[in-house]
C-alpha cells in the first residue's frame, strides 16, 4: 500500500536503465544480447511520459578506462565501482534536471574493500581480506548518518534493487546511489528496495 500511493503521488517518474556487469568484460561498454527487446521497452517507457536514463548509452559513450584507472564495474562483482556509480548519478540527476546543492552534507573518503559477489560464488571460503581496497566518497548528514528520507516523504525515491544496496549496507553506509544523489541535490533522498 505505501508503495502505490508513493508512486501516484509522484510527479515525474524516471526510469535509469542500469547496464549488467558483463557488459563490461574487457573494461569497454559492450551492446549485450537482447538490446532490441530493451530498446523496444525504453520505447514504450518513452511513450508513456516516463524519463529514461540511457546508462548503457551514457557508459558507451566515455572511452575506456586504462589499466591503471578504476574501471566502471567492480572486477569481481556483478556491480558498479565507486566510479561507475557517479557516472550514473551524474546522469540521473542531469535527466531530472534539477539544480545542484552543494555543502549540505559532509563527504568524506573512505577505504574499503572492494565488493566481491562473483569472487564468493566461485571461492565460497575465501576471506574478505583478500579483497583489494578502493576510496568510496562517504556522504553524512549533521548526526553523521546516511542521508535518507522516509518513502512517503521523499521528494526523490529510489526504487531499485542491488545497485541502490553496494556502498549502502555493509561494510560502508553512506556511499550508495542513494547518498550520492542525496550529496548533489543537497537533499534527503527515499528508496524502496526488492
Amino acid at each position: 500500500p505505501e508503495r502505490k500511493s508513493v508512486l501516484v503521488e509522484a510527479s515525474a517518474l524516471l526510469f535509469a536503465d542500469i547496464p549488467g556487469a558483463y557488459a563490461f568484460l574487457d573494461r569497454t561498454y559492450r551492446q549485450p544480447y537482447g538490446f532490441d527487446a530493451r530498446n523496444s521497452s525504453l520505447g514504450t517507457l518513452r511513450t508513456a511520459g516516463v524519463e529514461v536514463v540511457d546508462l548503457p548509452a551514457v557508459f558507451g559513450a566515455l572511452p575506456a578506462p586504462g589499466l591503471a584507472e578504476e574501471p566502471w564495474y567492480e572486477p569481481a562483482d556483478t556491480h558498479w565501482s565507486q566510479r561507475g556509480l557517479h557516472v550514473a548519478a551524474d546522469a540521473i540527476i542531469d535527466a531530472l534536471g534539477w539544480e545542484r546543492i552543494p555543502g549540505v552534507y559532509a563527504v568524506r573518503e573512505e577505504m574499503i574493500q572492494r565488493p566481491a559477489d562473483l569472487a564468493k560464488l566461485r571461492s565460497p571460503g575465501g576471506t574478505d581480506g583478500d579483497r583489494p581496497k578502493e576510496p568510496c566518497l562517504v556522504v553524512a548528514d549533521a548526526q553523521g548518518r546516511a542521508p535518507a528520507a522516509r518513502p512517503g516523504s521523499a521528494e526523490v525515491l529510489l526504487l531499485g534493487d542491488s545497485f541502490c544496496r553496494i556502498f549502502e549496507e555493509g561494510e560502508v553506509t553512506g556511499a550508495g546511489l542513494r547518498s550520492q544523489l542525496a550529496w548533489r541535490l543537497g537533499r534527503p533522498v527515499g528508496l524502496i528496495r526488492q
